[in-house]
């Protein structure tokens, strides 16, 4: 398990055939509907889908059981800017700069699409494993 959320947990999993690493989020069907939130997973899967920018985190694969909803995503393997800010407390103003423009360009290509991001947090921000 690399994250758990609201409805769900996001594991490792590799690729049988290609040895792919992906991130798998695993979304409990019985626990959207106790919160009636079908609708608003349903907008993630499409928004995610639909996204293609080399800062965003889109869906590869979706397919679902009788329990769960699966969203397979790349994954990246330097994990999230929080935890690297707890770490290092403070970053370089380059490197801020750095990781401002890319947001930056992230939330443009989502805007471009008619897509608001409302959760834009550092948590929510992930670093490559070369640290872009």
């Amino acid at each position: 398990m690399i994250g758990k959320g609201t409805f769900g947990k996001v594991y490792l999993v590799e690729h049988a055939t290609t040895r792919k690493l992906y991130a798998m989020k695993c979304i409990r069907k019985d626990i959207i509907l106790e919160n009636e939130q079908m609708e608003n997973i349903q907008l993630e899967k499409d928004i995610l889908r639909q996204i293609d920018h080399p800062f965003l985190v889109n869906m590869e694969y979706v397919f679902q059981n009788d329990y769960r909803i699966y969203f397979l995503m790349k994954f990246v393997k330097g994990g999230e800017l929080f935890r690297h800010l707890v770490e290092v407390r403070n970053f370089p103003e380059n490197q801020s700069k750095f990781f401002a423009a890319q947001v930056a360009l992230a939330l443009a290509h989502l805007h471009s699409k008619g897509i608001i991001y409302r959760d834009l947090k550092p948590e929510n921000v992930l670093v490559g494993e070369d640290g872009k």
